[in-house]
């Protein structure tokens, strides 16, 4: 560390297995050195690989260091310049860090706890968000069989000819035909009962003009019809597993201190899910030297808007 030859001291790689642990562990007791005279440290950017190797080490008796990332990243800029980012040089300068604090007593940059992990947040809220992009391409494609089947739907569901109350039309009903011999006391229950669209159940008889007079296809269906029940069998599953996925991380989200979710409720048009949101970006707050930091990990920046003598600031 004194002359500088830590710069390129070599760096072990090891799989984050039981069998990589162990290898790691007897290198360690190869030095013949206690735990407790070993300092090992650790950046909180490592997901969950890097609690189970910490849990692994803090069990055979070593303690683990928790560093801030913007400590990584000032020393590296100070120490190495513009140089290429890799895990080898990282680790050497947590080493120097470690160093530096016992040798020196530079403490700035380390956590007093371990970071709080939003590595289960940040999965379910990105899994949530590629259901939704799915549920977006499957409705498109069912409006495109729409167009072919029943291309007057769009003008009875003028709000969207893909959302439950013409979903659970199209299941029972799924040509304009069937919808045309229905009686209006079962279009009704269907429409205003159970799928709870009260605005559309008053308009029966204009649904039902509708489908006797459709220009849509009328010979060779049965492929579209199958395309059609798929559509709506996996549009089914996707909105059960949206829900059932928003139920779990607003679950989540109630487990964060309330402290931080009090600041986030305070932000204009803020909801739980996107409290989820933004706490899975952002993870542990103490993993931030001050705000600049934080509203340059989410792009915010303030803005000035002028409309005569009137002035407002937003971000």
């Amino acid at each position: 560390m004194e002359n500088g030859s830590w710069e390129r001291a070599s760096a072990r790689r090891v799989s984050s297995n039981s069998a990589g642990f162990s290898e790691m562990l007897d290198w360690l007791q190869a030095f013949g050195l206690r735990p407790d005279q070993v300092r090992i440290g650790c950046e909180p950017t490592g997901g969950w690989c890097a609690e189970t190797l910490v849990a692994f080490l803090e069990r055979h008796g070593y303690r683990v260091s928790w560093l801030q990332n913007w400590a990584l990243h000032e020393r590296r800029r100070l120490a190495i310049g513009k140089q290429t980012k890799t895990d080898a040089l990282d680790a050497r300068l947590i080493a120097r860090l470690l160093y530096e604090r016992d040798c020196h007593g530079q403490t700035k940059g380390f956590l007093g706890r371990p970071p709080r992990t939003t590595d289960g947040l940040r999965l379910l809220v990105r899994n949530r968000a590629r259901l939704v992009v799915q549920r977006t391409r499957y409705r498109l494609q069912l409006t495109q069989i729409q167009d072919i089947l029943f291309p007057e739907l769009k003008d009875f569901f003028k709000d969207s000819n893909t959302g439950p109350a013409a979903r659970r039309l199209l299941e029972l009903y799924p040509t304009p035909a069937n919808i045309a011999a229905a009686s209006e006391e079962e279009l009704f229950d269907l429409i205003a009962r159970q799928a709870h669209s009260h605005i559309h159940g008053a308009r029966i008889g204009e649904l039902q003009r509708l489908a006797r007079g459709s220009a849509g296809l009328t010979a060779g269906l049965e492929p579209v019809l199958q395309t059609q029940r798929w559509l709506l069998e996996n549009l089914r599953r996707v909105d059960e597993q949206v829900d059932d996925l928003e139920e779990t991380i607003l679950s989540v989200v109630e487990s964060w201190p309330e402290s931080q979710r009090l600041v986030l409720d305070s932000f204009p048009c803020m909801s739980k899910l996107r409290q989820a949101v933004l706490i899975a970006m952002m993870g542990d707050i103490s993993g931030f030297r001050h705000d600049g930091q934080l509203r340059k990990l989410f792009g915010w920046y303030p803005e000035t808007r002028s409309q005569g003598r009137a002035f407002s600031a937003s971000t």
